[in-house]
């Protein structure tokens, strides 16, 4: 009986180690497929010619194709309308940061969008060697 139980108590030790060092932090640098001009490009194209005149083919262009089918033209406008109302139309990207993604194999390209009325954020998750991005986002305060 012992031994069942120093059995199991090291296989949970090991699961737990195993867990704790799989949520930690990747100790390099995040990297992309693309530069950080060619991130700015897909972020000033999905706002400025997406956002900025409610076109989701524009807006989705760098998009994934699993997730251009999740995202319907009626939510689309929905958001877009919200924010538009709020923010107005986009002006420009003024900062692009890099860092890893929560899902490892993966990096999240923040821009930092000056619009009419305020401040956006876009967020782009692609795999860190991939062209299509898995998710995306536009947030008021940074992600």
């Amino acid at each position: 009986m012992k031994s069942k139980f120093t059995t199991l108590f090291v296989l949970l030790f090991i699961a737990v180690i195993a867990t704790a060092c799989g949520n930690q932090a990747p100790s390099e640098p995040p990297t992309s497929a693309f530069t950080q001009e060619q991130a700015i490009e897909i972020a000033t194209n999905a706002l400025a010619n997406g956002y900025n005149n409610a076109d989701i083919v524009a807006y989705s262009r760098d998009l994934d194709d699993s997730v251009k089918a999740m995202l319907t033209e009626e939510a689309f406008l929905q958001i877009q309308e919200a924010y538009m109302s709020k923010y107005g139309k986009f002006v420009s990207v003024e900062q692009a940061e890099l860092t890893h993604a929560k899902t490892k194999g993966y990096v999240r390209w923040t821009f930092t969008g000056r619009f009419e009325k305020g401040t956006l954020y876009l967020s782009f998750v692609f795999p860190k060697d991939g062209t299509k991005a898995e998710g995306a986002g536009l947030y008021e305060e940074k992600p």
